[in-house]
């Protein structure tokens, strides 16, 4: 299991738990993402850990052309 399903994980378990102590769902999304996202931001810069989403496999099936089974498409 990589890093990014780690986070994943421990994203939803922490989230879950503040869900469960009675915060309220805007303040428990908000600070949950947040906090993510500073501990992703330090991963990357620090750690040299490889996070990154890539654009490249979407960008591709747009260029095509193809909508294939896209909504409305």
């Amino acid at each position: 299991m990589g890093i990014e399903e780690l986070l994943v994980i421990g994203m939803f378990a922490s989230f879950m738990g503040l869900l469960l102590l009675g915060f309220p769902v805007a303040w428990s999304l908000a600070g949950i993402g947040f906090l993510f996202a500073i501990i992703g931001h330090v991963m990357v810069e620090y750690f040299d850990a490889n996070l990154w989403f890539t654009w490249g496999a979407p960008l591709a099936f747009l260029a095509s052309g193809s909508t294939g089974s896209w909504p409305m498409s």
